[in-house]
């Protein structure tokens, strides 16, 4: 079997050294290295939580014991707090669950 008169072996290794150069390792060559640096592992930092759990309207009234038509009068009224959650109203359940629970 003859080798290719174009020289492409000549040009891999120029280009595996061009490569090497460029990396700042030059004697390096492709075998994995033996030296384990442990590290540590990073710290956990607490994250407080911005979960807002939230009931819809039917929800809302099956808990307060009221129709759908209340809950909503009740956030047009203000006494309770309506948010759009796509097409539908949802409200926070901290809200009714202090409607139920009074202190």
């Amino acid at each position: 079997m003859s080798r290719s008169s174009s020289g492409q072996r000549r040009k891999v290794e120029e280009a595996r050294r061009v490569v090497a150069e460029a990396l700042g390792d030059a004697e390096r060559r492709d075998q994995p290295t033996n030296t384990y640096v442990p590290t540590k592992p990073p710290e956990r930092v607490p994250v407080k939580s911005e979960a807002v759990y939230v009931l819809t309207k039917g929800e809302a009234a099956a808990r307060l014991g009221i129709t759908t038509g209340e809950v909503e009068r009740m956030i047009r009224a203000g006494k309770l707090t309506g948010l759009k959650a796509g097409w539908t109203e949802v409200v926070p359940s901290s809200q009714v669950e202090a409607l139920i629970r009074p202190q």
